[in-house]
């Protein structure tokens, strides 16, 4: 027969002592904290709302800036319907302007905010504001990240801005820009546009020598006929 082993009373007791005693000190620990919890819990509470509150009103804000900005678009490209609804083309290009303006001025930090920089550079161009254009390609050129492949148009522009008000110099900064960026669409012209504000400086070696470039840099192209004829034309 095996033999019976005693257990002490004082380890049964133990275990179930200490088990009450630990619940006890935990609610205990709780109700004595129950403010402190209460506030973590409403604050995270808070924070996912407000979470949630902010990326909805900046879905919302995207899209108002955005029905805007196609709107601004319009007037500025002149469809049928804006036409009609402009008494001239002065008229409708500040139409567009109204709402470019109301896209950088309630709308910061969205999507279409710095294309209405740019926007708002080309129409002040074409309405001859030229030092407001100036304000506007650096504007978009300070909003558009250094990757962004629409930065040849900002450069464009302020060169056509700085050389309408006969800046001649500064001009030619932001043409070179568009010659030393990667090939580019914007790249051939600016060559002629480099081209005339030297001649514009009386620096005709370095106007020859820009077109000169053209027939190095693009032999088959139909900018070469038309350097050949420049270059003929300022070594009389």
């Amino acid at each position: 027969m095996a033999k019976k082993v005693k257990v002490p009373k004082k380890k049964v007791w133990k275990e179930p002592d200490e088990f009450v005693s630990m619940s006890t000190r935990i609610l205990s620990y709780l109700s004595d904290n129950q403010r402190k919890f209460l506030t973590i819990a409403v604050t995270v509470l808070l924070i996912v709302v407000l979470f949630v509150g902010l990326r909805f009103h900046s879905k919302n804000m995207e899209k108002q800036s955005a029905t805007l900005y196609n709107d601004a678009v319009r007037y500025y490209h002149g469809n049928d319907n804006t036409k009609r609804s402009a008494k001239n083309d002065e008229n409708r290009f500040n139409l567009a302007l109204d709402k470019l303006r109301d896209i950088i001025e309630n709308y910061p930090r969205t999507p279409t905010e710095p294309m209405a920089f740019l926007y708002s550079g080309h129409i002040h161009y074409e309405l001859k504001e030229f030092d407001e254009s100036i304000k506007s390609y650096e504007g978009f050129l300070k909003k558009a990240s250094s990757e962004n492949p629409l930065r040849i148009f900002a450069f464009d522009g302020l060169g056509y801005g700085y050389e309408a008000k006969g800046d001649y110099e500064d001009a030619l900064v932001y043409f070179r820009k568009l010659i030393d960026a990667t090939e580019n669409p914007l790249s051939k012209p600016a060559y002629f546009n480099l081209s005339r504000c030297y001649e514009q400086l009386g620096e005709k070696d370095k106007a020859i020598e820009t077109y000169q470039n053209v027939l190095t840099n693009y032999p088959n192209s139909s900018y070469a006929s038309l350097a050949k004829e420049k270059i003929n034309i300022l070594k009389r």
